[in-house]
């Protein structure tokens, strides 16, 4: 295992261009990099209620350095569970006889986890059915230390690409991409024009239930999902077409977002389409725990359509918050000189969000540090209203790409992706092949207050939070022993108390309890424990 550690010390207070101050950003805690003789393209992070995550992507490397198995075919999925330190606990290599490429890793409500991305195998492997077309849908599901459960394969006559999963409320699954394909295999609905929005509705074993085909005349792209307390589907993509087919509005420039509402059945409620005069690309979606959603992607766009901010060079993030209706209540545009290109999204304990994707930028605009190389790492907080608060900028001499950013249980964050540099700039290990798998741990703020004492509170692995995000009651799971005086309390953001109760002898005997979030209205709040002398605090985000 390969593992290094980096601390910084020195107090740096920049000035943007629009003159407002920025906060210091974290020390970078540890960082590992992880691969095997060839090529590992990293993509997915699932972040695990011990502070560790399960990491994620496509390999064509043999049995070398970090990978303990070798290649099935051409690429293969390839996973590795690490712990709170960064190092690996396990990995697993599964694929077919050709190319197999993970996207998207979900959590599932066993303990597992669902792996989703495309393929071109066949019958061959870890892959029990036959290719439909060219790229089809490929689901794994795995148990929580990695062990194969079950796969299945979706798609149609042409090219059929996953981007990502979600389990769903009934605990099944919500498959979402893009199809070329016509009513064939497992499509029922025929192409609105070049690329759909397809999306595969399955049981919790993954067998399909439904698919909804949504597209307009030219190309749709689809990337985000996601589903709220009360059963209805968001999408989030791209599109650049002019009214027509699924499509209500007109395209504002190039390509821009594209945003849908769907009934738990699939059926469309409405569409939106947000963008300037230029280049809009949309990749994430984010359920807002004041109300709405926030959007991001990137753009060249200027001053257009619904974009209130020039761009400061080829590409910037942009943000887009939009009311529950999917109107446009404010955008932010985020850059530098170059090209910055935005492909997560997540919210913070503090109401704020934190951004991750790749950056070639020096210093200027937005962007407080020079670039090291290629393309580097470039992970930025904001505050809830989309106002920069830091920015970091991590990188060695070659090209090394972020695709996602997660906010850990200890209120710190995780950027991953892969890296062609070897040990320069941050990157403090050579490559074990051509790329590798490339994890970051940002040592982030403390946990919200909760309290006068909440200073004190110890974090960790006493207890776990599941789920979370929670529409309705969670369950806290005693990672250790608690005795029968220990207490469970709940504060607001504000650290006022409003609730508190003593875990029974049935929760102390089972190791869990359940506690009524569907008491609480959304936002944030911490769960604190009380045992004696020691104290432990966990954050929960309600969504209602």
């Amino acid at each position: 295992m390969k593992k290094s550690y980096l601390i910084y010390s020195t107090i740096i207070i920049v000035f943007s261009f629009h003159l407002s101050a920025f906060a210091q950003a974290p020390a970078v805690e540890w960082q590992t990099t992880i691969g095997g003789n060839k090529i590992d393209l990293m993509y997915a992070v699932q972040i695990t209620s011990n502070g560790g995550c399960v990491i994620g992507g496509s390999s064509n490397s043999g049995l070398t350095g970090e990978k303990s198995q070798g290649s099935k075919g051409g690429f293969d999925y390839w996973i590795a569970k690490l712990d709170k330190s960064g190092s690996i606990l396990w990995d697993k290599t599964y694929g077919g006889d050709d190319v197999d490429y993970l996207i998207s890793i979900t959590s599932t409500s066993d303990g597992g986890f669902l792996l989703a991305g495309v393929s071109e195998s066949g019958i061959s492997g870890d892959k029990s059915q036959g290719k439909f077309g060219n790229y089809d849908y490929w689901i794994v599901k795995i148990d929580g230390s990695g062990n194969f459960q079950w796969d299945k394969t979706l798609g149609g006559n042409k090219g059929d690409f996953l981007n990502c999963v979600l389990q769903t409320k009934d605990g099944g699954y919500l498959l979402a991409g893009h199809s070329e394909s016509g009513i064939s295999g497992s499509k029922t609905e025929s192409s609105r024009g070049f690329f759909d929005y397809w999306i595969v509705k399955t049981d919790a074993s993954g067998n399909k239930l439904w698919d909804k085909t949504y597209g307009s005349t030219t190309s749709d792209y689809l990337y985000s999902v996601l589903q709220t307390s009360d059963g209805k589907y968001y999408l989030n993509g791209t599109s650049g077409s002019k009214a027509g087919a699924d499509k209500t509005e007109d395209s504002k420039g190039g390509m821009d977002y594209w945003f849908l509402k769907l009934n738990e059945d699939g059926s469309k409620v409405w569409d939106k389409t947000i963008g300037g005069s230029g280049t809009d690309f949309a990749y994430a979606i984010k359920k807002v725990s004041s109300g709405g959603f926030m959007l991001g992607g990137y753009s060249d766009s200027n001053i257009s359509g619904d974009k209130t901010a020039d761009c400061n060079g080829l590409y910037d993030y942009w943000l887009v918050k939009v009311d529950q209706n999917g109107n446009v209540q404010w955008d932010k545009t985020i850059g530098g000189d170059d090209e910055d290109e935005l492909y997560s999204l997540d919210q913070t304990s503090d109401g704020g969000f934190i951004l991750g994707g790749y950056s070639e930028s020096g210093i200027s605009a937005d962007k407080t540090e020079a670039c090291r190389g290629d393309y580097d790492y470039w992970v930025v907080k904001t505050d809830g209203s989309g106002n920069v608060v830091w920015d970091k900028t991590l990188g060695g001499s070659g090209a090394d790409e972020l695709l996602s950013v997660r906010k850990t249980s200890d209120g710190k964050y995780v950027a991953a992706g892969y890296s062609y540099s070897n040990a320069s700039g941050d990157k403090t290990e050579n490559n074990t092949g051509g790329c590798d798998y490339w994890i970051v741990k940002l040592g982030g703020p403390e946990p919200p207050k909760a309290g006068n004492d909440m200073d004190a509170a110890e974090t960790g692995e006493a207890f776990s939070i599941y789920p979370n995000p929670a529409a309705g009651q969670f369950r806290i799971n005693f990672n250790q022993p608690v005795s029968d005086d220990a207490i469970v309390s709940i504060y607001d953001q504000n650290g006022k108390e409003v609730y508190a109760e003593k875990p029974d002898d049935q929760s102390i005997k089972n190791g869990q309890m359940i506690l009524p979030g569907n008491k609480f209205s959304s936002g944030y709040y911490v769960v604190k424990i009380i045992d004696g002398e020691k104290s432990y605090s966990q954050a929960i985000v309600i969504e209602r």
